[in-house]
C-alpha cells in the first residue's frame, strides 16, 4: 500500500513539473514568432505640395525639386575651367578675397599686382566672347563662382586700385592709431614719446611723405597719383587731438635739470642745423670727460660723452628735451671727428615746460 501511494505522489509531482515545463517552452516559442514575424510598413503617400524651385546658383542635377541645367550650360562651364582654372585659380584665392570683404586690407606679395592684372585682361576677352554667360559651378565651391569671375575680371584695374588703396590706408591709420594710444598714456608718460610719433610731431607732412614712398611702386603701377585725402583723415584728426592735451598737461611737466649746465658749441650747432628757426635753452653734460670704450684686447674703439639738450621748435608752445650722445672713433694715433647720435636716434625724447 505504501508502495502503491509512493508511486501516485511521484507521478503526480513529475506531472505538474512537465506542465510548468511545457508552458515555459511555449511562452519562448511564442515570443519568438512574435519577433520573427514581418512587420508591414505603413504605405507612405507622395507628397502633394509643389516642391520649391532653388535658386540657380545652388541648384544640383538629378535632385528632385532642382531645375537641372542643360547641356549646353554645363559644357561652358567645362570648357571656361580648362581654359582658366589650372592657370589663374590661384590668382582668384586671393582676389575673391576682396569681393566678399572689400574694404579689408590683404597683405599682398609683389608679383600679385601683374599677376592679377595678366589675369582679369585674358579672362576678361573670354568672357566678353565665348564664355559669355558663363555660371557657377552648381556644387557651391566658393572659389568657383565662374560670374563672379568674369565681373572682377571686366572691372580688372578697378580692384587692383582698390587693394592699393586699402594697403596705404591701412599703413596711415597705424599712425593715426599711434596717437590715440598716446592720448591714452599722456599723463602716465609726462611727455615722454615714441619715435614713430616725433617723425610726424616734427613735420606731418614727412610721416605723409614717408608713406607715400613706401607705397610708390603700387600706386604707380595701379596709375594712382596717392590715396585720397580722406585716408589721412584720421590720423590728422587724432594727431590734433593729442596736440591740444599736450597744451593742457605741458604745465605738468617741467623740464628737469640731468647733469651739469654745460655750453657744449657742438651739440648746440647740431641741434640748430637739423632743426632750422629753433631755439636753444640749455645743455645738461651727463658726463665731466670722455668716456673710453674698448674692445676684448683693452684697445681703445671709440670715447663717447652723453648729455641732455633742451630746445624750442617756433611753432610749439612747449620745449623738447632730447637727451644725446657724441662719439668719435679712435684711429689709431688718436681720435677723428665727433659725430651725434641723439632723440629719435637712440629712443630718448620728451616734451616739457620751457624753463
Amino acid at each position: 500500500m505504501k508502495r502503491i501511494m509512493l508511486f501516485v505522489f511521484v507521478f503526480a509531482f513529475w506531472s505538474t513539473a512537465q506542465a510548468g515545463v511545457f508552458d515555459q517552452i511555449k511562452g519562448v516559442t511564442d515570443t519568438l514568432e512574435k519577433v520573427t514575424k514581418p512587420i508591414t510598413q505603413p504605405t507612405r503617400k507622395a507628397p502633394t505640395s509643389t516642391p520649391t524651385t532653388s535658386s540657380p546658383d545652388r541648384a544640383v542635377h538629378g535632385i528632385p525639386g532642382r531645375p537641372t541645367e542643360s547641356q549646353e550650360v554645363k559644357k561652358l562651364r567645362i570648357d571656361f575651367e580648362k581654359a582658366y582654372w589650372s592657370k589663374y585659380s590661384d590668382v582668384y584665392r586671393f582676389w575673391m578675397q576682396y569681393y566678399d570683404s572689400p574694404d579689408r586690407y590683404f597683405d599682398y606679395a609683389p608679383e600679385t599686382l601683374p599677376r592679377g592684372r595678366e589675369a582679369f585682361r585674358e579672362i576678361s576677352e573670354g568672357c566678353t566672347t565665348r564664355f559669355q554667360g558663363v555660371t557657377d559651378d552648381p556644387r557651391g565651391d566658393r572659389l568657383a563662382r565662374y560670374s563672379v569671375w568674369c565681373k572682377m575680371a571686366i572691372e580688372g584695374d578697378a580692384w587692383l586700385k582698390r587693394a592699393v588703396t586699402n594697403k596705404a590706408t591701412f599703413y596711415i591709420n597705424q599712425v593715426g592709431e599711434s596717437f590715440v594710444n598716446q592720448s591714452k598714456l599722456l599723463a602716465e608718460s609726462k611727455g615722454s614719446l615714441g619715435t614713430w610719433d616725433l617723425q610726424y610731431y616734427l613735420n606731418p607732412e614727412a610721416r605723409k611723405a614717408e608713406i607715400l614712398k613706401f607705397m610708390e611702386k603700387d600706386l604707380k603701377f595701379v596709375g594712382i597719383e596717392k590715396p585720397p585725402d580722406e585716408a589721412f583723415a584720421k590720423a590728422d584728426a587724432a594727431l590734433a587731438k593729442l596736440i591740444g592735451e599736450i597744451r593742457e598737461q605741458v604745465k605738468n611737466w617741467p623740464c628737469y635739470p640731468d647733469g651739469t649746465p654745460m655750453s657744449d658749441a657742438f651739440v648746440q650747432k647740431a641741434v640748430l642745423n637739423d632743426h632750422k628757426g629753433s631755439k636753444f635753452i640749455k645743455n645738461y653734460r651727463q658726463s665731466v670727460g670722455w668716456e673710453v670704450r674698448l674692445n676684448a684686447l683693452g684697445v681703445p674703439t671709440h670715447r663717447r660723452m652723453g648729455g641732455k639738450a633742451i630746445f624750442k621748435l617756433p611753432n610749439e608752445t612747449w620745449c623738447r628735451a632730447w637727451y644725446y650722445t657724441y662719439l668719435q672713433d679712435y684711429q689709431g694715433r688718436g681720435y677723428g671727428k665727433s659725430y651725434f647720435n641723439y632723440g629719435p636716434q637712440i629712443g630718448q625724447t620728451s616734451i616739457c615746460d620751457c624753463p
